[in-house]
């Protein structure tokens, strides 16, 4: 026989969404669907916001992954191990230099075999940066 758990009060923060208002325009070839909200401000560079962030929070978790799988049938959640922001930029600007070092380009590029998890991120954004 078995026992069914209480589910666990979660925790519901507030999130801030734009409208939905959305404007529609048919062309040559297609529909086209547009915000009427102007576009916010945004990073030049997508790894701009690593950086912004290693300098804002820099032991704040940046990639974080299960170290084990929890324990099947019980409440164990598993463990955790992760990046902070600052040793990611780290790890990712010295990933960075190894990949240019290496004569790396669109002639040459790299391809990640692995599966998920915070050395594929860490190469990916290192890739990118």
């Amino acid at each position: 026989m078995s026992t069914v758990l209480p589910a666990s009060p979660r925790r519901v923060r507030p999130v801030n969404i734009a409208p939905i208002d959305t404007v529609v325009r048919r062309g040559a070839g297609g529909i086209y669907l547009q915000s009427p909200l102007p576009l916010g401000p945004y990073p030049i560079r997508i790894t701009d916001r690593l950086e912004h962030w290693a300098a804002q929070t820099p032991d704040r978790v940046f990639l974080a992954q299960r170290e084990r799988p929890p324990a099947a049938g019980t409440e164990d959640p598993g463990e955790w191990r992760g990046v902070t922001y600052a040793n990611a930029l780290t790890r990712v600007r010295r990933l960075a230099q190894g990949l240019l070092d290496r004569e790396l380009s669109p002639a040459r590029p790299i391809l990640i075999l692995s599966g998920n998890g915070i050395h594929h991120g860490l190469v990916a954004v290192a890739a990118t940066y």
